[in-house]
């Protein structure tokens, strides 16, 4: 199951961990995942924002030349 839900709220004051498939994560090791997962997933991101560039461009080009 994906739990990546969790990480997009903040904590309520006053917890110190949360629980997760049966497993007790400190505050501060959640906090680490998230940071690691949300950098990840810009990365994701911005390699999908390349992608669908370079078709864009390349549909251009081609479109310019089957033009002529």
């Amino acid at each position: 199951m994906k739990y990546s839900y969790l990480f997009d709220s903040d904590f309520p004051p006053g917890i110190a961990s949360v629980f997760v498939d049966g497993k007790k994560i400190p505050k501060e090791e959640f906090l680490k995942l998230k940071k690691k997962y949300l950098k990840k997933n810009v990365k994701m991101n911005l390699r999908e924002f390349i992608q669908i560039f370079l078709v864009l461009v390349l549909s251009i080009i081609l479109f310019l030349f089957l033009k002529k």
